[in-house]
């Protein structure tokens, strides 16, 4: 598990490597850092369709963030793909309009990203990380209404016994520097022509398809 994954201890001693305070050191730049204290995700939604002729699925998952916070947060997180994934659309809702995305090249996303940081205005940055893992980071996260993105994804469907079927995998969070309520629900609603059924037990990230 990663440290961001717990709450800042309440217990830490002083010393040269630890930050005390609520100060965010890490707004902006290339790592999710710590939690942010009071910045919490206050709703989370999956949903999607699959093709099985074609074995592929598309995918939007929409986060909202909310803060307890005096000032502006900046929400941060690591997504694991599923394999082969790709992301194909972000979206940031502006006074309750989707304001689309546009695509460049790392350095020059991340540029413009931190120079609208600067100026207080609502920047969305996706950047990918390595082969299978993406970071998101939206800013500003302020006490009133949640700030909600969107994250489109196309992917490949794995075969799975020996052809007669084929599974969807979904992706995951693997660090964040928000908060996650136990009473916040993950809703997925994926949709197929053909019969789904969960893969393994509840919350194991999967959804099977086949074709009878």
């Amino acid at each position: 598990r990663t440290f961001n994954t717990l709450p800042k201890p309440d217990n830490l001693r002083g010393g040269a490597f630890f930050r005390f305070g609520d100060d965010d050191f890490d707004q902006a730049g290339e790592v999710v850092g710590g939690r942010v204290p009071g910045l919490s995700l206050a709703r989370s939604e999956l949903k999607g369709s699959v093709d099985g002729d074609a074995a592929l699925a598309y995918l939007e998952w929409t986060m909202s963030f909310a803060t307890t916070a005096e000032g502006q947060s900046e929400a941060r997180a690591q997504v694991v793909l599923p394999p082969g994934a790709v992301v194909s659309r972000v979206t940031l809702f502006i006074d309750g309009q989707e304001r689309e995305a546009a695509f460049a090249s790392t350095g020059k996303a991340r540029a413009a990203y931190e120079s609208v940081v600067r100026t207080r205005r609502d920047p969305l940055l996706v950047t990918q990380r390595t082969r299978d893992r993406i970071q998101v980071q939206c800013f500003p996260v302020v006490k009133g209404p949640p700030m909600k993105i969107k994250l489109g994804f196309t992917v490949p469907l794995v075969p799975r016994d020996e052809g007669r079927a084929a599974a969807l995998l979904l992706p995951t969070l693997a660090e964040r520097n928000f908060h996650v309520a136990e009473d916040v629900r993950h809703v997925v609603r994926v949709e197929s022509r053909r019969p789904l059924a969960t893969l393994g037990p509840a919350g194991s990230g999967g959804v099977e398809q086949r074709p009878d």
